[in-house]
Order: C-alpha cells, then structure tokens, then sequence
C-alpha cells in the first residue's frame, strides 16, 4: 500500500467507478428507502454508461482516491453548475458526490477530497459550492457544515419512488 493519492478517473475506468459507487452509495444509504427503491437509484444513477458519460463531460470532473491496492473515496463536481433557487451564488459549482470507503472515513481523506473540490471551484472562477445532503445523514452534515457550509434551503431527491428531502447547503469560495 502507498500513501493515498488523489487522481482524476479516466473514460476507461468508467464500469469500476460505477461498480464503486454503487457500493459507497450502499455502505452509505443502503437504509435510506426500501432495497427495490435503491436497487431503481443505483440503476439509474450509478451505471456504467452513465458515468462514462460524466468522465467525458467537460463539465463534470471526478477523482478517487487511490492507494495504490484501491480506491478509498471518490469526488465528483460539477462546473458550472445550475443550483436551486435557494443558492444564492452568482456562478455556483456543485459538489455531486463525496464518498469514502467506510474504513477510510476519519483520517483526514474527506478533508483532502473536499479541498480539491474547493480548489477546482476557485481555478474554474465560481464563487462557491452548492450540494444536497439527505437530511437524516448527521455526520456528513456535520463534516460539511465544519467545512463552512450552511444550509440554505431543502429539495426532494427521489430513490426509487421514494421522495427524499435533502438540505440544500452552499459555500462560498471566501469561506474559511
């Protein structure tokens, strides 16, 4: 094992990005709605088509986290971004998704995922980030908001048939 590195996925990584998503988002949310429910969201969120698609979109960006035996966590963002009304950033970016594998989570990897994003956004002149987080998630919440992110307002994220309410959160690039 080498020191974990994060690294930008490429096109050809898109079927082992999407089969390792489909598994954080499980170890994650698996108890967020009923298992069919999950099982229609991680079909049609989390395929490999889909994310080849995402890879080779200019305005998606997506790294992993990587140890040299396997990926550790993965960050994905979007630029520009069209946030909900109740972001109030002029050109918002979106964190779409931070993950990490359940064993990586406390040593400092979700800092380091989220700086990238942070950076990202500053480099590509937004002023600000924008994410939705299910409401019933208290430390992902709580790592956010210890990364100066407030909540703004709340929006429905369907899993299967099953409708969700999310925090809508936001960060300006300034925030400490």
């Amino acid at each position: 094992m080498t020191a974990p590195a994060i690294r930008r996925v490429e096109p050809a990584e898109a079927a082992r990005l999407a089969g390792f998503l489909r598994r954080l988002f499980v170890e994650a949310y698996a108890d967020c709605s009923t298992p069919a429910n999950v099982d229609t969201y991680l079909d049609h969120a989390f395929g490999a088509t889909q994310q080849h698609a995402e890879l080779v979109d200019p305005a998606h960006r997506t790294w992993v986290v990587d140890d040299g035996d396997g990926w550790l966590g993965v960050l994905q963002v979007r630029l520009p971004s069209t946030a909900p009304s109740a972001v109030d950033l002029s050109r918002p970016a979106q964190l779409h998704r931070i993950y990490l594998t359940t064993h990586a989570i406390g040593g400092g990897l979700g800092k380091r995922l989220l700086d990238t994003a942070i950076d990202t956004t500053r480099e590509h002149g937004a002023d600000g980030l924008w994410l939705s987080v299910w409401q019933e998630a208290p430390a992902p919440i709580a790592f956010y908001q210890r990364a100066g992110f407030r909540i703004v307002g709340t929006a429905t994220f369907p899993v299967g048939d099953d409708p969700l309410v999310d925090w809508i959160m936001q960060r300006r690039s300034d925030a400490a």
